[in-house]
């Protein structure tokens, strides 16, 4: 797929990361997503059950989530917020087909948009907010 997200049900920074690659253009069916809690239904440890199922032979980190783009590591929610924001992330999703030309286009626009309205609204309503 475009998209492979590991991460757990309970999980914000997972949901906020599936949401990105949405943003990003990847559909529902161009996201593979592995729940952690799902596999292991029951498991008292969170820890032994990073362990177990993934992180120690197949990811970068023992954190969730983890995210890969076109098969790409990416990073956790943090840095797949900075791939749709910088555009990356759309055009991966445009390379990867998820996306026709036009829609590539207005992705990107609307990438930027974001990034100006979500930068102004943590910034005291752009009391502080400097693009350079």
């Amino acid at each position: 797929g475009g998209a492979y997200l590991v991460g757990a049900t309970y999980c914000p920074w997972c949901t906020y990361a599936k949401e990105y690659l949405q943003k990003m253009g990847f559909s529902d069916s161009d996201i593979e997503i592995d729940y952690l809690d799902k596999m292991v239904p029951g498991s008292p440890d969170p820890t032994a059950l990073y362990d177990y199922v993934y992180c120690k032979e197949k990811l970068q980190s023992r954190t969730i989530p983890q995210v890969y783009i076109t098969k790409n590591f990416v990073g956790g929610s943090t840095d797949t917020r900075h791939q749709y924001y910088t555009g990356a992330g759309v055009k991966a999703a445009y390379r990867h087909g998820s996306l026709y030309y036009f829609q590539y286009k207005q992705y990107i626009k609307q990438a930027a948009v974001d990034f100006v309205d979500e930068g102004t609204k943590r910034s005291a309503n752009g009391k502080y907010f400097v693009l350079s």
